[in-house]
């Protein structure tokens, strides 16, 4: 399935998510302005959830308590969640990959804290091979921003993803450049 726009991403996304959260705990990475966060406390999940940006945490905020929701947002970034032991039914890691300067890393901190679910959505490159390989964006050069780091093709993200020890993988959608 292709999808083309922001709001049927979203969509897509929001029906990967189980409907009924309830006595489940959700840790969302990379939370942005809290939309999924929001979402998975709506379908009664106990929610945490992440980003490194302030400004975004307190808009996520300011929007989960105006709609009577209690969800603990927290400034901070992925790697500073490598001593915790907690694991969470549901991991969300949407857009994320690919900004990671340590991604491998990153999936193994994830592992560790995925008890069921990972629901993973990065953007990814096109390749003619199916080796597991991944384009390094030292600068602006993937959309002019300075943060992506990594455009991993499809296989790479498989592969990544069942080295850190998910059993289970599934492509749910594709959308983009393909």
């Amino acid at each position: 399935m292709k999808i083309e726009d922001n709001e049927l991403r979203m969509r897509m996304i929001n029906s990967v998510i189980p409907q009924d959260l309830t006595d489940k705990e959700v840790l969302d990475i990379g939370c942005n302005r809290g939309n999924y966060a929001i979402e998975c406390a709506k379908r009664m999940a106990a929610v945490k959830a992440i980003d490194i940006d302030y400004d975004d945490v307190q808009i996520a905020t300011q929007k989960a308590e105006s709609s009577g929701l209690k969800i603990n947002f927290i400034c901070s970034d992925l790697y500073s969640l490598d001593a915790e032991e907690k694991e969470y039914d549901i991991v969300l890691f949407l857009g994320m990959l690919y900004h990671m300067k340590h991604p491998l890393k990153a999936l193994e901190i994830i592992s560790g804290l995925t008890k069921d679910l990972l629901i993973l959505e990065s953007h990814y490159i096109k390749s003619k091979t199916q080796l597991p390989i991944m384009q390094f964006y030292p600068k602006d050069e993937l959309d002019g921003n300075f943060t992506n780091c990594w455009g991993p093709n499809l296989s790479c993200i498989m592969e990544m993803v069942k080295s850190v020890g998910f059993r289970e993988v599934e492509i749910i959608a594709i959308w983009g450049d393909d």
